[in-house]
């Protein structure tokens, strides 16, 4: 059982369970507290929404006198609305395949989509104004990414491999460390991402063995003058 009571500062009309009859009430519309009325006689544990009224077709039955129910998927009652309202909370999104319907004159409660069937329609449909169905369109626009070096870092690395000269191991090693970063980070074409790393850990390797080798040739020299 639920009490019906109208808020003193916005007039709108709340519904709550009969357990809080005489207790202190806060208005969802107004964030106005008062107190609940002593006497129940309703069957519904409802609630109220807000919001303008939106001009649009229906499919509700005309009825200045029919006002309705919504029950959504938590078992929450709001209402009594009229016919305007209710199609506001539908335009808003605010009312799902998974809410029932019913009407001040009936007890059976409805799936909201017979009321509404766009409601039934999946969710890449009717963006907007549920009684003008469109299809939503993919975007096809990608950002701009720079063009990749993969093969230009798989170049160098493969030919400072070959010992040709340390230059190319190093541009290999220093480029390839950067285009990684750019494509991990999306500003570049992650399509040459393995030719980069492989060119960049050829690089890597080569530069390390070059610093090596140059390094013992130059402890030879040392070693040969200082003895």
């Amino acid at each position: 059982m639920s009490i019906q009571a109208n808020c003193p500062q916005c007039n709108t009309l709340l519904e709550v369970d009969d357990i809080y009859a005489g207790k202190m009430a806060r208005c969802p519309e107004c964030d106005e507290n008062f107190k609940l009325p002593e006497i129940s006689s309703s069957k519904d544990k409802s609630y109220s929404l807000s919001g303008s009224l939106p001009e649009t077709p229906s499919q509700v039955p005309e009825s200045e006198d029919t006002h309705y129910y919504l029950r959504s998927l938590d078992k929450r009652v709001y209402g009594p609305v009229d016919k305007l309202l209710l199609e506001q909370w539908v335009t808003q999104g605010r009312v799902s395949n998974d809410c029932d319907i019913r009407e001040n004159t009936s007890d059976l409660w409805r799936a909201a989509s017979n009321y509404y069937p766009v409601l039934a329609l999946p969710e890449l449909m009717a963006t907007g104004n549920p009684f003008g169905v469109t299809v939503k369109k993919e975007q096809t626009s990608k950002k701009y990414q720079t063009p990749h070096r993969g093969g230009l870092v798989l170049t160098f690395g493969i030919l400072g491999s070959t010992f040709i000269c340390p230059l190319f191991c190093l541009l290999a090693w220093v480029i390839g460390s950067m285009d990684i970063l750019e494509m991990d980070a999306g500003r570049m074409d992650k399509s040459g991402y393995n030719f980069t790393r492989i060119g960049y850990f050829f690089g890597m390797a080569f530069s390390l063995i070059w610093i090596l080798a140059i390094s013992a040739f130059l402890l030879v020299i040392v070693m040969q003058v200082v003895i």
